[in-house]
């Protein structure tokens, strides 16, 4: 055993202070022999001062010369609780408890024996125990008076505190957007947002943002002023599917007015009549079908009817390509008057909308009607031919005319002519109207004479020679075997210049055609060839069908939708504003953007008569000043003037000095 020196640091009161371990230090008084009792309870190298077991602080001397003081109880250095001047501590092997120990089941962080309270090995401790909840630090730590602590670490997660359940971030009560457990939210004081936030400066590009659990809402949400539907945070603008329906939004409700070309009732595209307090193209009520004024079949209290543009159809009207007289929307059936005349008619009788050709009924009877009107003169009706006055059938009660006591049938030549024509063709006596037999074969007689010309034989015009069906233009219509052309003629001499024509009624056909080879587009009569316009829209065609086989039909097609709709804009580039080399940039989606650039491009030809659809034009010598997109036939479109805006031209108005095809 090291040299024990026996420090008598309890003198008076300090010697009260040591009763609580009933023993003292050093005692004179004390008796110093060993007893049963003393050693009952300790091992033998317990340690014993002035023959009493050690209480309290002992100084020794390690071997290399050092004192060390250690607290002792009942003889042992103490591992636990001791009192001594400076109060009750912890400790270990006789030592002041440092750092962090376990004692009675709890682990602690300790200095000089007591609970610590600051930080240690990155953790914050209060009274020894690690740091849980709130602490208040006297100087501001990371800048920070106040921290929420857990495990003695700034609390990032979850955490209760008096005011309930919060999330916290690095101690702090968590504001604004964080991420927790993958989730991006918008924190206020610690808890999800819910409502209106108002970001200075923004974010995510908002100054206001509705929060539902911290997330911009999507869906229907509740502010001061009720429900509105919110698009990530902002009330829904525009046309919106939610809840399956798709809706058209204004602020977050649903939308009354006009919207993108269509109406829009509370959001839905507008279906049925809706009242305009103030006319719309000219109408206070409209009928309406998925938003649009409905040009079709559509249904309301009254029943089906036919409306154009959402205004009950009146008058004449092209449905599902025929065309057809209607009065509230529904066919015309009987008589109408007509103030001004339509078709050159004042009245008209109609069946199922389209002018009565055949028999009908009206206040005066049955009648034969030819196109709406009461037959009159030479008809065919179930294959008979009549004469007709009114619609009825002229009671024939002419003479009948016997030779040599027989019934006339065939020729007649009659020695005094009767309104100076001496041969008539008769058939039981009667001078016949239909057809007739006679040496050169079948044909139609009209009161006894071959039919000549143009005859309407039951509502159908039919061209007629010495009685038998004709080929030939007659007022400017073509009969092709006495009937008006429909279709193909092939003309053995050529007519206005053609060989072969397509007709539709008599009339060289500009529009839809179908022959053996399918639809095409005709124009007067020929298959469409170039660039044409029809149906709204410039198409390039070959054979009468529409072409679409390379960038300069694109870019055709894409100038010619500016037309009359783009301003002129010096320096624009863009369908807000072109002009003439911007208008060229865009529509080809070439990089070159001025007309010096451009006519580099290709190489210049100066037959501009013949410049292709999609070549350039340019005017200038040696610097173009102007370049338009050519339409074939001397045609162009251009960004024109800022009074202009685009328009279509023609090269005789003003007329361009070279041409250049892109990459040729």
């Amino acid at each position: 055993m090291s040299k024990i020196k026996i420090l008598f640091f309890c003198i008076g009161a300090i010697f009260t202070t040591m009763c609580c371990f009933n023993r003292v230090y050093a005692d004179e008084s004390s008796d110093n022999t060993e007893t049963t009792e003393q050693l009952s309870n300790n091992e033998e190298n317990a340690l014993y001062v002035d023959g009493k077991l050690a209480n309290g602080w002992i100084v020794q001397e390690s071997t290399s010369g050092v004192e060390i003081s250690y607290f002792y109880k009942n003889g042992f250095k103490l591992t636990g609780i001791g009192v001594d001047e400076n109060g009750e501590r912890l400790f270990i092997e006789g030592l002041l408890a440092e750092g962090l120990q376990e004692y009675s089941g709890a682990i602690r962080y300790y200095k000089d024996g007591r609970g610590y309270t600051g930080f240690a090995d990155g953790k914050y401790y209060y009274q020894g125990n690690a740091a849980n909840g709130w602490v208040h630090h006297e100087q501001p730590v990371d800048g920070l008076y106040y921290c929420f602590y857990k495990d003695g670490l700034p609390l990032t997660g979850k955490g209760t505190d008096a005011d309930g359940e919060h999330l916290f971030i690095k101690g702090s009560v968590a504001q604004g957007y964080q991420t927790y457990e993958g989730v991006r939210r918008m924190y206020v004081d610690g808890k999800p947002a819910n409502g209106w936030m108002h970001h200075v400066p923004p974010v995510d590009g908002l100054y206001y943002c509705f929060y539902k659990d911290g997330l911009p809402l999507t869906g229907l949400g509740t502010d001061g002023d009720g429900e509105h539907l919110f698009i990530n945070g902002s009330l829904a603008q525009g046309l919106y599917s939610y809840g399956g329906v798709e809706k058209y939004y204004k602020d977050g409700r649903g939308y009354t007015g006009f919207a993108d070309g269509k109406y829009y009732y509370q959001g839905n595209a507008a279906n049925g009549w809706v009242h305009h307090e103030q006319p719309v193209d000219g109408l206070y009520y409209c009928f309406y079908k998925d938003g649009l004024p409905l040009t079709g079949k559509g249904t309301d209290a009254d029943g089906e009817h036919l409306f154009i543009k959402g205004s009950v159809a009146q008058g004449y009207q092209t449905y599902e390509g025929v065309r057809r007289m209607y009065v509230d929307g529904k066919p015309a059936n009987g008589w109408m008057h007509h103030v001004p005349p339509v078709d050159g008619l004042y009245y008209c009788f109609y069946k199922d909308g389209q002018p009565l050709t055949g028999k009908g009924t009206d206040a005066d009877g049955e009648h034969l009607f030819i196109n709406g009107s009461l037959a009159q003169g030479l008809n065919e009706y179930e294959g008979i031919y009549h004469i007709y006055h009114d619609g009825k059938i002229v009671d024939e009660t002419q003479e009948i005319l016997e030779v040599n006591g027989i019934v006339a049938n065939g020729w007649v030549l009659h020695d005094v002519p009767i309104n100076g024509i001496y041969y008539f063709f008769y058939k039981n006596g009667k001078k016949l109207t239909g057809m007739g037999t006679d040496g050169n074969g079948e044909h139609l007689f009209i009161n006894g004479l071959l039919a000549q010309g143009v005859v309407k034989v039951s509502g159908q015009e039919r061209l007629y020679k010495d009685g038998n069906l004709e080929s030939g233009l007659v007022n400017g219509k073509y009969y092709a075997s006495g009937y008006l052309a429909n279709g193909w003629v092939h003309h053995i001499i050529p007519l206005n210049g053609l060989y072969y024509c397509f007709y539709k009624s008599g009339l060289p056909l500009t529009g839809k055609g179908t022959d053996a080879n399918g639809e095409h587009l005709f124009i007067n009569g020929s298959l469409a060839e170039g660039l044409q316009f029809y149906n709204g829209e410039w198409r390039n065609y070959k054979g009468g069908d529409a072409v679409n086989n390379s960038i300069y039909n694109n870019a055709i097609e894409t100038a010619l939708s500016f037309v009359g709709k783009v301003p002129y804009v010096w320096g624009g580039a863009s369908p807000a504003g072109f002009d003439c080399s911007g208008l060229v940039m865009y529509c080809y989606g070439i990089k070159e953007r001025t007309t010096n650039d451009q006519q580099t491009l290709g190489t210049h030809r100066y037959d501009i008569w013949n410049a292709p659809a999609g070549a350039l034009y340019f005017w200038g010598t040696d610097s173009s000043y102007h370049v338009a997109i050519s339409l074939g036939n001397g045609n162009y479109v251009h960004a024109a003037t800022p009074s202009d805006g685009i328009v279509i031209s023609n090269i005789n108005s003003f007329s361009p000095n070279y041409y250049i095809v892109i990459g040729q």
